[in-house]
């Protein structure tokens, strides 16, 4: 299961959609249904089970809506703006 799922990371970026990942997701169902199947199987279900949720969590989830939020001072502020990563300044005011 483990060279299934390295055979899986190394060909993402490039085959994503494409038979691996099929065969990727149907060795994690089968080992899913031997472990209900079989509960001396359980450990290896469970396994499964993880790698098959992280890998979709990671290929699936849209990581351009992350953000990083930074309080800045005067002093600080001109760094964050000037970052690759700024995205928006809004001004807090001291009349809160």
């Amino acid at each position: 299961m483990v060279c299934r799922l390295l055979e899986f990371i190394s060909l993402s970026s490039t085959t994503l959609g494409s038979k691996s990942l099929e065969a990727f997701g149907q060795s994690v169902s089968d080992a899913r249904r031997a472990g209900n199947a079989d509960p001396s199987k359980s450990i290896l279900a469970e396994s499964s089970k993880l790698m098959g949720n992280s890998s979709y969590g990671g290929t699936i989830t849209d990581k351009c809506k992350h953000r990083v939020v930074s309080y800045c001072n005067d002093e600080t502020v001109n760094d964050a703006i000037n970052s690759k990563r700024f995205t928006q300044l809004n001004v807090l005011s001291n009349d809160l």
